[in-house]
């Protein structure tokens, strides 16, 4: 049988005198050699950059002129080396930032990943590199890509800019109705709520468990009297809601069209429910009306239910 071989390797400051000095010249001079682990065709490299107070290890180009900076460093990923690769993106306005050590750690993996899920304009690389050898051979570059840019990336931070968005608009959504309920002297809710990027807040009506609750999405606003004796309490819930609906014809009456007596099969809560149309998705300059609407409805909401409700106690 043939003889098999151990793989050794050998660390870059073992080989290359200096990092400036001799590791980062081999790197231009090879750059072919990233070239073929990240798909991409660098040419025109050169070495040492300047812009300003900013020196780039390495300064490159793609086939199409668009600019691409190297950083490259011995031993392990460190914060230092994160931060020139970051800032020099931005010096020389570069389409590709890449990041060769010989070890990456987690946290500066999930940086760059973190990098590119932003909407920034650039394409980040985290690439280790070992020099290798078998036996007597001469030694080799062996880079792995610890991060790249992908759809997947892509697509994961899109969805975090949109739910950032939500979380933002409907906090302001909730400021603005908050404000105006809390300056009508007639509405017995909500005087304590505060604003916040979830979907629903919480009064109470003064009997455990029952609640008045807001709820606000994209399209509109749901008023609930939400009944929930917490865990365990099935039974219980299903038995208030009827309790409630002994009530019902009045309380339709009173209320109008619209209410939604929900026994929620499946579910721990039971619920009376209405919802308004209009939410944080439409045009802010149409919340006045839309937030106005919501208070003169829930404000008939409450006072149909509250003396069903009080008689619970």
């Amino acid at each position: 049988m043939s003889k098999i071989s151990k793989i050794e390797s050998i660390r870059l400051k073992n080989h290359f005198k200096s990092e400036s000095g001799d590791f980062t010249p081999w790197l231009a001079e090879n750059l072919d050699y990233v070239s073929e682990t990240i798909h991409l065709n660098l040419v025109n490299p050169s070495t040492e950059q300047t812009s300003e107070n900013f020196r780039v290890d390495i300064r490159a180009e793609l086939e199409d002129g668009s600019g691409v900076v190297i950083e490259n460093q011995f031993g392990d990923s460190n914060h230092d080396h994160l931060g020139k690769i970051i800032t020099y993106r931005t010096a020389f306005d570069a389409k590709v930032a890449i990041w060769i050590v010989e070890k990456a750690k987690e946290e500066h993996v999930e940086a760059v990943n973190w990098l590119n899920e932003t909407d920034n304009g650039c394409d980040f690389y985290l690439l280790e590199l070992q020099l290798i050898r078998i036996g007597d051979s001469p030694l080799g570059p062996l880079f792995t890509i610890k991060s790249a840019p992908s759809k997947e990336a892509r697509e994961k931070g899109e969805l975090k800019r949109q739910e950032t968005r939500r979380h933002e608009m409907r906090y302001k959504f909730w400021t603005e109705l908050l404000k105006v309920f809390k300056a009508d002297k007639t509405m017995p809710a909500f005087k304590n709520s505060s604003a916040t990027k979830d979907s629903f807040i919480s009064s109470g009506t003064g009997i455990g468990g029952v609640q008045w609750t807001l709820w606000v999405t994209k399209d509109f606003v749901r008023c609930e009297l939400r009944i929930d004796k917490g865990k365990g309490s099935e039974a219980e819930n299903l038995s208030i809601l009827h309790k409630l609906m002994k009530d019902k014809e009045q309380i339709d009456k009173t209320y109008g069209p619209g209410l939604n007596w929900e026994e929620l099969e499946g579910y721990r809560t039971t619920s009376i429910r209405t919802e308004f149309p209009g939410g944080y998705n439409n045009p802010e300059e149409e919340w006045p009306n839309i937030i106005a609407e919501d208070l003169e409805c829930t404000k008939r909401f409450i006072a149909a239910l509250k003396g069903p409700v009080s008689k619970l106690k």
